[in-house]
């Protein structure tokens, strides 16, 4: 018989979460009304225990409104997130340091051009280019390698 386990996520300062992205590597990214972008780590439990464990990684902040979009790249090296603010951010992951041992993303990219909420977005599968869309009436097809619009 198939079990069915539900997890709660309450990082968002008990906002919404407003969109959830997983990666095959087990990883997902949440982001909320909160304004900020959560990554977290499922690892599969022992078939005895059933289930899943879901592990806080990091938080990635930058935007200065609700965040509605966040997507894993294919590979999985970088996040595409996008607000209310109407920007888009790129974030990669920062090599470790022993210093900082902990997982550390920055972002890398700052695309502007909608004149309003970005709903959504998708990234090409080369992962070069990231297709948005906005409250504006507008998709925009934007270089991620040469932060620059279509």
């Amino acid at each position: 018989a198939m079990r069915i386990h539900t997890h709660f996520i309450a990082w968002h300062d008990k906002e919404p979460v407003l969109s959830v992205d997983t990666h095959p590597s087990g990883r997902i990214v949440t982001a909320g009304a909160d304004k900020d972008v959560k990554i977290w780590q499922t690892h599969l439990r022992e078939e005895a225990e059933g289930g899943v464990e879901v592990t806080f990684v990091c938080s990635l902040s930058g935007h200065t409104k609700a965040v509605n979009v966040a997507r894993f790249s294919p590979s999985g090296t970088m996040v595409a997130t996008a607000a209310d603010d109407g920007v888009i951010l790129v974030w990669k992951q920062v090599p470790a340091r022993s210093d900082r041992p902990e997982e550390t993303w920055r972002s890398f990219q700052i695309l502007r051009g909608h004149l309003s909420d970005v709903n959504d977005l998708c990234w090409s599968s080369d992962e070069q280019f990231l297709l948005t869309g906005s409250i504006d009436n507008s998709c925009i097809l934007w270089d991620v390698l040469k932060p620059k619009l279509l």
